[in-house]
């Protein structure tokens, strides 16, 4: 069992290690924390996000800027995470919580709308596989315009 849990720990590892080599905090992004910390939010309480969120906590040149669930089970992860929660992307986006990337954690047929209002509101996304369900969906998040 403790292979498994050390595995688990390397691959979360590995995720924020390539969300943040996409990102420094001198990063010339418009939406970029002017702090030294960078502002990470997790989207979605299931089963890997609070993972992820421990992965952020522990992380030291990253904070855990918020989670974002509509989920009343959200609500004792957020409590226990010690963060703010807010019920939507659209949310947390207006509040002054808006981090410079997000973690989607969500079910697999929300992953293409989810990352698609984040990048759209400026932050940067890394999303859980799959990215999306189909060909089609996925190929609309690819069709963004960078900012």
């Amino acid at each position: 069992m403790r292979d498994v849990e050390s595995l688990g720990k390397t691959f979360r590892s590995t995720h924020l290690n390539l969300l943040l080599s996409s990102l420094s905090p001198d990063d010339t992004h418009t939406n970029m924390s002017p702090s030294k910390f960078i502002k990470i939010a997790i989207v979605g309480t299931g089963l890997i996000g609070p993972r992820h969120a421990e992965a952020i906590i522990n992380e030291p040149s990253t904070v855990l800027a918020c989670i974002v669930d509509p989920s009343p089970a959200a609500e004792a992860v957020a409590e226990k995470l010690k963060c703010a929660l807010y019920k939507s992307v659209k949310a947390m986006l207006a509040s002054s919580d808006k981090p410079d990337a997000a973690l989607v954690c969500t079910p697999n047929h929300t992953h293409v709308s989810i990352s698609k209002e984040l990048l759209e509101g400026g932050v940067h996304v890394l999303c859980e596989k799959p990215i999306s369900v189909d060909v089609a969906s996925g190929q609309e998040l690819v069709n963004i315009p960078k900012s």
